[in-house]
């Protein structure tokens, strides 16, 4: 299954509108959301302290600050595609 993360952290305008983007191709598209708050990740804070919401797409980096409706449900069918084709 397609596997979507998104780093982000509570109080986050930009990473609510992103959340907001994710849930609303969920309805259309099937694939596995792992939501990181990188205030529980020191890692991921070093990472992505300034830089949050930042989406993964299959261990992909596909957005930063925001994120195109459009282009993350290409993204999906693209990635779609190669499960479909590689099992």
């Amino acid at each position: 299954m397609i596997e979507v993360k998104l780093y982000t952290k509570p109080d986050c305008h930009l990473c609510e509108s992103v959340e907001s983007v994710i849930h609303e191709a969920a309805k259309t598209h099937q694939f596995r959301l792992i939501s990181v708050n990188i205030l529980d990740d020191p890692a991921a804070y070093t990472l992505y302290q300034y830089e949050i919401p930042v989406v993964f797409l299959d261990g992909r980096e596909i957005a930063r600050h925001r994120l195109d409706r459009q282009e993350f449900e290409q993204a999906l069918i693209r990635a779609s595609s190669c499960y479909n084709t590689n099992g």
